[in-house]
């Protein structure tokens, strides 16, 4: 049997999807897994943002009673909670994702 040109275009196109989905699936699974490592510290974080520490820390250096060189973009007033409400963003991106892949078949609760 001898192949034809729609034959080969179709495994060829195939082949492209095939490896673009490869690449993805590697690079999220890894993304998934760095970001898991972090849950502690993300937890972490938000007790100390959304406890009294976060609060008495950056009234201390409003006060100018940290050193002037210390790192401490944790006390701005935007980026803390930007970074939560960016974990939660994420978090329903995964959840809408994992709808898409249900609604095409490639997903289903049991697994």
């Amino acid at each position: 049997m001898k192949s034809n040109k729609a034959q080969l275009d179709r495994i060829q196109k195939a082949e492209q999807c095939f490896d673009a989905c490869c690449i993805a699936v590697r690079e999220l699974a890894a993304a998934l897994e760095t970001f898991e490592k972090t849950l502690p510290a993300l937890q972490a974080l938000d007790a100390y943002y959304q406890g009294g520490d976060w609060l008495r820390d950056y009234a201390a250096d409003e006060a100018g009673l940290l050193p002037p060189d210390m790192k401490r973009g944790v006390l701005s007033q935007d980026a803390p909670g930007d970074l939560l409400d960016d974990v939660c963003d994420a978090a329903r991106q995964m959840e809408t994702l994992t709808e898409k892949l249900r609604g095409i078949g490639l997903y289903s609760a049991s697994i």
